[in-house]
């Protein structure tokens, strides 16, 4: 189990040392960093980041979060890297 995290959280550090720091959309900049989302997403719902990173479908970018929140609930969050905000996630298939 550590490895596991320890691997997770490497991932992490590599995927936000790999993104340029841009500031968010509010200071005037075009895009919204992965660094950005993940801080916005810790301060909003007081956990640990167990993974961060962005997915490409085509020119189409997100940013996926999941934070373990103090409670113990896990919490799936997509943040458009345009604007920001957060997005829905998109329907399972079943």
């Amino acid at each position: 189990m550590n490895r596991l995290i320890w691997i997770t959280m490497l991932s992490v550090t590599i995927g936000l040392l790999s993104q340029p720091s841009m500031a968010g959309p509010r200071e005037g900049m075009r895009s919204y960093s992965l660094e950005n989302a993940v801080s916005r997403a810790r301060n909003q719902y007081q956990g640990r980041v167990i993974s961060a990173e962005t997915d490409r479908n085509g020119d189409r970018r997100t940013h996926n979060i999941r934070i373990l929140t103090e409670d113990g609930h896990l919490k799936r969050l997509r943040v458009d890297p345009k604007t920001g905000e957060y997005v829905r996630p998109r329907p399972r298939n079943r």
